[in-house]
């Protein structure tokens, strides 16, 4: 019976030496059962771990042993030499000759569903690659003859799902795929639970392509998140209770393991946002904007590449003095959507803080800069909405392209507005081009 197990169990005598090994119905990292005998265990631990494993197998008397370890992890190096991790559970035998051990070693591909999702998910993965370990390792063909199939669907667009990942490609995969959109189907509606499903439930072209690939019944899985759904497993089985027990139980806890990605990501998402977006008008920040600007002067090419617009308002502290602060945020709220607006739709708006906010003009030369520019200017100066507090207000704007800016565009179109207010306020004013150094004359002998 102990040699039908699938995990391997190992003796140890006191110096770590394999004496007997059963187990391991399919082998254990590619070795054979019986050519694990009489080699030292040591020998198959992946260096990182060895340390570790010496003092808890081969510790000096003065060490406190643990008769019943707790289970761990634990890298062995397989047959190639590549590292594998193994979940290793440890019983302590003292006997007349010392401690000896009884070492049961479970490889993860033998470990529960949830394990390995749980193991991607703790590596970081994202809920559709969560979702997608899940259902590759229940896609299987049990010696029994019953045959598990799964997907994922997931990518979320105008409130349907509208990817196809995991599982081997296959026709059924394609016709899902074809049919994904579609919003009558379960994986677009509002979230349910559950028994295992008739094939009808499905759109018509997958339930026909299921049964061709010999399956009769269907489980659905949905991960959700403010009420939307997010990730759906869908999985297909050749036997009516496929989904019951034990397998049922693996789905819930997977679902569960996806869920918690789903939050993650979109905890990250927001941190992401705090990090890159000003909390008032919801613009790129001046962190944001100067990722935006990396290599722009390797874009200038024939007089065509990038460009900054730098705008400040005008007056705006008498606005905050004579209206309040609130009003004043107000203001900068409009006059953020009115400089979007008045930008195509490829340029990055940013508010750099204040009252300064920045453009990035993606290939333009300094003409048709100067339109959006002049457009952003008019745009700003036009009335402001009834109650506000003002009525209107204006600003100055600073232009610097690739081709005069020297790379510093953030700095030339800063330099360019400054001498806009210098002259008059609420007007457009470009950068000064680049004067290149003339080159040196000859030499001529001293004192000539």
């Amino acid at each position: 019976m102990l040699s039908l197990l699938r995990a391997g169990v190992l003796v140890l005598d006191p110096v770590g030496t394999v004496v007997k090994a059963t187990g391991g119905l399919e082998g254990i990292l590619g070795f054979e059962i019986d050519e694990l005998v009489g080699r030292n265990a040591i020998e198959f631990v992946a260096p990182r771990d060895q340390d570790q494993i010496a003092f808890m197998f081969l510790a000096d008397p003065d060490h406190v042993r643990r008769r019943v370890s707790p289970p761990f992890s634990i890298h062995l190096l397989d047959r190639s030499g590549q590292v594998q991790r193994v979940e290793c559970l440890a019983t302590g035998v003292p006997t007349d000759e010392g401690f000896w051990w009884v070492v049961t070693l479970t490889p993860r591909d033998l470990q529960p569903l949830s394990y390995h999702a749980l193991d991607r998910y703790l590596a970081g993965a994202g809920a559709t690659d969560v979702a997608a370990a899940a259902v590759d390792r229940l896609s299987t063909i049990s010696p029994e003859g019953v045959r598990i199939e799964g997907f994922v669907i997931h990518h979320r667009v105008d409130g349907v799902l509208t990817q196809v990942a995991g599982g081997a490609p296959s026709p059924l995969r394609g016709v899902l795929q074809s049919c994904v959109r579609d919003r009558s189907a379960p994986w677009n509606q509002p979230q349910r639970a559950g028994p295992p499903s008739p094939l009808d439930v499905l759109p018509r072209p997958v339930a026909v392509s299921a049964r061709g690939a010999g399956f009769c019944i269907t489980d659905l899985r949905i991960a959700a998140a403010d009420g939307a759904n997010e990730v759906a497993m869908v999985l297909f089985a050749n036997h009516p209770t496929a989904f019951h027990g034990n397998v049922s139980l693996i789905l819930d806890h997977a679902v569960e393991i996806v869920a918690m990605a789903l939050t993650r990501t979109r905890a990250e998402e927001v941190l992401r946002r705090a990090a890159e977006q000003d909390p008032l008008t919801g613009l790129a920040n001046r962190s944001r904007f100067s990722d935006l600007l990396e290599g722009v002067g390797d874009e200038d090419a024939g007089g065509v590449g990038a460009a900054v617009l730098f705008i400040d308002l005008d007056r705006f502290k008498a606005i905050n003095d004579r209206h309040g602060h609130a009003v004043g945020d107000a203001v900068l709220v409009e006059v953020a959507e009115r400089i979007r607006s008045a930008c195509r739709p490829d340029d990055d708006v940013a508010r750099l803080g204040g009252d300064e906010f920045a453009v990035r003009l993606r290939d333009v030369d300094e003409a048709a800069a100067r339109v959006v520019g002049d457009r952003v200017r008019e745009t700003i100066a036009g009335p402001l909405p009834t109650g506000l507090g003002p009525t209107a207000i204006t600003a100055t704007v600073g232009l610097a392209t690739a081709a005069t800016a020297d790379g510093d565009l953030v700095g030339a179109a800063d330099l360019a507005m400054l001498e806009g207010k210098r002259t008059g306020r609420g007007r457009l004013t470009s950068a000064a081009p680049v004067v290149a150094p003339a080159p040196p004359g000859p030499l001529t002998p001293s004192g000539a």
